[in-house]
């Protein structure tokens, strides 16, 4: 599952993040957020940033406990050049070569928020060619919307949690040390 947080023309001093989570049961990160939008009183979607801190923490521990290897790239305004359609499309090409990297081998099926800039038949694209590269077999690449997908929405959480570490006036790091197994890369969008 893929998400991004900030903006992919950020201002000064802020940056663009994209996650990705690799499970082999999404299932638990769908019950995560609905059982969190229940707790919550949630009645559509799971948002990091409409949820309260000490919720924040627990659905993040809670994704944590599924074993889900996390991967995130990063990129500080000053490295990011191209127009934000582009910068989408080498931030998820970039993020999908280091996730298909560690899956030699493995059969995958990858999951995308339709918010993303760059397009569904943009994004099969690249990851068929990194798959190719990197000996994966994908299976399917969705684009999703994510009010309709509580497998996105958890995402939707590891999104926030990098995002808040790099962007905003309150940046902490409290939300990125729930996920230990968190890898994140420092790339380039030019």
């Amino acid at each position: 599952m893929i998400d991004e947080s900030g903006d992919s023309k950020p201002r000064k001093g802020q940056y663009f993040t994209m996650t990705a989570s690799v499970t082999d049961d999404p299932g638990k990160f769908a019950e995560i957020a609905e059982r969190a939008r229940k707790e919550l009183n949630q009645e559509k979607e799971l948002k990091f940033k409409d949820t309260r801190p000490e919720p924040r923490k627990k659905i993040l521990r809670e994704i944590a406990g599924t074993g889900a290897e996390m991967y995130a790239v990063v990129a500080a305004e000053e490295d990011i050049s191209l127009d934000p359609v582009d910068a989408h499309r080498s931030a998820f090409g970039q993020l999908a070569d280091i996730v298909l990297e560690s899956l030699k081998g493995e059969d995958v099926t990858i999951k995308v928020d339709e918010n993303n800039k760059a397009k569904g038949g943009v994004l099969r694209k690249i990851v068929s060619e990194s798959s190719k590269k990197h000996g994966v077999n994908t299976i399917d690449v969705k684009v999703t919307k994510s009010i309709d997908d509580s497998e996105m929405q958890a995402q939707d959480s590891v999104a926030g949690a990098v995002g808040k570490k790099y962007n905003g006036p309150n940046r902490t790091d409290e939300y990125a040390n729930e996920l230990p197994k968190l890898k994140i890369h420092r790339v380039k969008l030019k």
